[in-house]
């Protein structure tokens, strides 16, 4: 609702979606015509900055039709938590795998003959461009 106002009424705005769930609202908007920044904080995501105006969501929320569901979302939440763990883990064992790899590409590399298709392909480019 903030981004479509500031958007229809001419500002520009940036808006940052959360890697985790791309599809969903953005997770911050940053409007700098006005010098505004509205920035998400949670259990996932938490923000702490100096200078900054703290709005708690909380107080708009319908607390007796949360209760119907607080073990639903305390699963969900526990879920939510042991799958980025296993993300985090499965993240680093791939850099670690990378990072072997990349050790014995290096070694096979003939940089001198990849500098010089280099200079033919950007040769090429540039007689195209002009």
């Amino acid at each position: 609702m903030v981004r479509r106002y500031a958007l229809g009424s001419g500002l520009d705005v940036i808006s940052c979606p959360s890697p985790l769930f791309p599809d969903e609202a953005p997770r911050h908007l940053i409007i700098p015509d006005i010098s505004l920044g509205i920035l998400t904080s949670d259990s996932l995501n938490r923000l702490d900055m100096p200078g900054c105006v703290k709005a708690r969501s909380s107080r708009f929320t319908d607390n007796a039709k949360l209760k119907e569901f607080k073990q639903r979302i305390s699963f969900s939440l526990r879920t939510v938590n042991e799958l980025l763990d296993e993300a985090i883990i499965s993240l680093r064992d791939a850099l670690s795998t990378h990072d072997e790899l990349e050790k014995l590409y290096i070694e096979a590399i003939d940089f001198d003959k990849v500098d010089e298709e280099t200079k033919k392909i950007t040769a090429v480019f540039k007689a195209a461009v002009s």
